[in-house]
């Protein structure tokens, strides 16, 4: 069902920076990227805040109750293996790592991916936990917000919605499909191709999506959604709503198969990942412009041949950058 173009919600501006958006933490409203600031109370200021929160806990009605406190501690439980097995026989899951330094919302998710007859198929499941105060309102707002980003008719992108009803307290249902030179920088549904449902309910938002491309080519295959792929996706949003309310409970045997999310020890030296072999033969005469503190501190020893800081190495035959 198409609608009248629209565009992401204005965010209001602020005074503090908010840290870098990821793929999910740009669906959060900006007061929820926010970082809590903390500043230096008198004990005056205390006293009169103490004596207002009696008196506005006194007076105020009983908030609704919230129906979520927590995430599996396995995000891939979102979807329950009997789930995989019918809609993507076959996938294994990876744990989709999340910004955590959010104070007032939980992220967890988790992607399948599998391939049959020539075509790569990913699911992706991301669940979002808002915590007290105000977590109805916020889930809600997020929902909107996530509504507004992935709906905007932006320019290169195609995007037909639809509302899906008794599902949470309120879900839609998004199908976008990006043309090549679409550019991210102005439409960032560009990088959210395929089917997309979206679910509010009570704290939480659960989003469930799902692409197609060619195994060979790349190239995306995937169309609207059919009511047999839709009414898939809605069954695995209620599982995920199911996992939310009671996530102690998920058992080992309803859990797919899921291969370990990639850890690093440590933050390794950028300039020491690629061997001087592979330097000499790609960029010829390539000099080192460190990036990282240690690498700059040597870079600034006396006799260093420097550059500004712009890329690992630069040589004669390529521009730095």
């Amino acid at each position: 069902m198409s609608e009248k173009p629209d565009g992401p919600a204005p965010e209001p501006g602020t005074g503090e920076e908010s840290p870098a958006p990821g793929r999910w933490s740009r669906w959060l409203p900006p007061w929820a990227r926010r970082r809590p600031a903390i500043a230096a109370t008198s004990a005056g200021i205390l006293a009169a805040a103490a004596v207002a929160l009696v008196v506005f806990a006194v007076t105020r009605p009983s908030a609704p109750r919230l129906e979520y406190a927590s995430l599996p501690g396995q995000p891939c439980a979102l979807v329950s293996s009997a789930e995989l097995a019918r809609y993507m026989p076959g996938a294994t899951g990876t744990p989709v790592n999340a910004n955590t330094s959010f104070p007032t919302v939980k992220i967890g998710g988790c992607k399948w991916s599998s391939t049959s007859g020539g075509e790569d198929r990913t699911l992706g499941a991301a669940a979002f936990v808002f915590g007290a105060p105000g977590a109805i309102s916020d889930a809600q707002q997020s929902y909107r917000h996530t509504l507004a980003d992935l709906g905007c008719r932006c320019k290169g992108v195609t995007v037909s919605r639809r509302t899906v009803t008794g599902l949470g307290d309120e879900a839609t249902e998004l199908f976008i499909a990006a043309a090549p030179d679409a550019n991210p920088a102005s439409a960032p549904n560009a990088t959210s191709p395929g089917n997309t449902l979206i679910v509010h309910s009570s704290n939480a938002m659960v989003i469930i999506s799902l692409n197609t491309t060619g195994t060979a080519s790349g190239a995306p295959l995937a169309s609207p959604p059919s009511a047999v792929q839709l009414a898939g996706m809605i069954s695995m949003a209620r599982g995920a709503m199911a996992v939310l309310a009671r996530p102690a409970s998920v058992p080992a045997a309803a859990i797919g198969p899921v291969s370990p999310a990639p850890h690093y020890a440590s933050r390794p030296d950028a300039c020491k990942l690629i061997s001087a072999a592979t330097l000499a033969r790609y960029s010829p005469g390539a000099i080192l412009t460190p990036t990282s503190p240690l690498a700059r501190r040597r870079a600034a020893a006396p006799g260093a041949r420097r550059r500004a800081p712009a890329s690992c190495w630069t040589s004669p035959s390529s521009p730095a950058g």
